[in-house]
């Protein structure tokens, strides 16, 4: 008899230790995540481990280290975290968060955004792989009160040049302003930690700077070129003359008449083409008009943000350069060695 009543104790009591280890474990994962920094993306690189996103999240003011740490290896997540960019206001409880950066690829979706690409590229490719509505996203780009409502520092008249290329997680049921609003808060990031300390070694400001980056993006195939374009760019405007930038035309073409160009390259057909949209009074049209483009033509990477703050300096003063036929270009100081290069192309060299 006193055996049996020891037994039902001993159950009891591992029980009643089961009880509270589920209700612990269950408190843990409802614990709310609530960060202090503004900037709620949460970069993920490769190889990352749980205490090195622990750590991120901690110095964010996101949720204690040890809570973290404690519910991804509990729930053992520790070796299913996905590299990626993430939004953290999308989680509003630790099991959320852990669920979010451990998906499978059925709940997320890896979105790559080239250098280069402009707002209809992008809104293009994301109502491809996300199926959201590409006119509304363009719509939101260019709303002025959407912008507004943003916070973006800058007086800017569309977002072109704001959706920073990289590669992003995105959840499945992502709308048009979720998705917008996680590329302006990574912009902002980079712009903060790689971008707005280098500034004051330009005489521009920080738009003129993206919208000449875009520029450079647009003209160069070559990394390596990039600050001699640049350059050639500041050189012009410099000298007050007219940039003449073949990207800022295939700006505001058409769908159809862009088509033609591309599939034509070279061709009395392409040609005609252009020649017709150099004599359009866009404020875009740098064959038209003085100085930089009213925006940024696409959305350019790093690397041309940081040709456009630090051109090559060449005592060549170049002016002019003309495509290669192979990726480079050839650059030259005069008009007449510009005109001698193009022959020289043509010619096959």
């Amino acid at each position: 008899m006193y055996m049996q009543k020891h037994v039902k104790r001993y159950i009891l009591g591992l029980l009643s230790i089961v009880f509270l280890c589920i209700l612990s474990y269950s408190s843990l994962l409802t614990l709310p995540v609530s960060c202090k920094d503004e900037n709620r993306i949460l970069n993920i690189p490769r190889h990352s481990t749980a205490d090195s996103v622990a750590k991120v999240l901690d110095e964010k003011g996101c949720i204690n280290t040890f809570m973290f740490k404690l519910a991804i290896y509990t729930t053992f997540n520790q070796s299913r975290i996905k590299p990626g960019l993430y939004n953290i206001d999308d989680s509003s409880t630790l099991g959320e968060l852990i669920k979010l950066i451990t998906s499978s690829s059925m709940n997320t979706k890896k979105i790559t955004i080239i250098e280069g690409w402009n707002i209809y590229d992008i809104a293009d490719n994301l109502s491809r792989q996300l199926n959201i509505n590409k006119d509304k996203f363009i719509n939101l780009c260019l709303d002025q009160e959407y912008i507004q409502s943003l916070n973006i520092p800058f007086n800017i008249q569309s977002l072109e040049g704001f959706l920073f290329p990289d590669t992003y997680t995105f959840l499945s049921n992502y709308t048009e302003n979720d998705i917008i609003e996680t590329f302006i808060q990574h912009f902002m990031n980079i712009y903060d930690s790689h971008i707005k300390t280098k500034l004051s070694s330009s005489h521009l400001e920080f738009i003129d700077v993206l919208i000449l980056s875009s520029i450079i993006q647009g003209e160069a195939m070559l990394t390596e070129e990039m600050s001699t374009i640049s350059s050639v760019y500041h050189n012009r405007l410099n000298r007050r003359m007219k940039l003449e930038a073949d990207p800022t035309i295939l700006y505001y073409m058409t769908p159809e008449d862009l088509l033609l160009f591309k599939d034509k390259p070279g061709s009395s057909e392409s040609s005609k083409v252009f020649n017709k949209y150099k004599r359009i009074d866009s404020r875009h049209n740098t064959y038209y008009h003085q100085g930089l483009p009213a925006t940024p033509i696409n959305n350019p990477g790093l690397k041309a943000i940081y040709a456009a703050l630090f051109p090559e300096n060449t005592d060549k003063k170049y002016l002019y350069f003309v495509a290669d036929g192979t990726g480079g270009h050839i650059f030259s100081k005069t008009l007449r060695e510009h005109n001698r290069a193009i022959r020289k192309i043509r010619r096959g060299y």
